[in-house]
């Protein structure tokens, strides 16, 4: 993919220190993944999953909003996850969200392969 790895570090950054505000206290598992993605072969996949306690459905709409949290005021700002968006967007990437409550939260996110032409 073509982008600045600064950039792409606070993507997963962002979204690992979310799975860790999700899981808490308890003992819980966070794995992020990157590979090719299994719906294009003109795109790679990036997956951030946590087995925290998930998004309630009838806020998960908003997740992207600006100033939108769920956290204590010393917590979190809600600027966390538009930040991530906007950062895929440019990247001319997407994010999706699966997430149930009590079980976890699956962010994925597909950046398209750049070709590379050598001559």
């Amino acid at each position: 993919i073509r982008g600045q790895i600064g950039t792409l570090n606070q993507i997963i950054l962002n979204l690992v220190t979310n799975a860790i505000h999700a899981i808490g206290e308890k003992d819980g598992c966070i794995k992020v993944q990157f590979g090719l993605s299994t719906e294009s072969e003109k795109k790679v996949r990036l997956i951030v999953e946590d087995n925290g306690s998930g998004i309630p459905s009838e806020i998960r709409y908003h997740i992207f909003e600006p100033f939108f949290t769920t956290k204590n005021e010393k917590e979190g700002t809600g600027i966390g996850l538009t930040v991530v968006r906007r950062l895929v967007e440019e990247h001319g990437g997407v994010i999706r969200v699966k997430s149930e409550e009590g079980k976890g939260t699956t962010f994925i996110i597909e950046f398209p392969i750049v070709e590379i032409i050598q001559g």
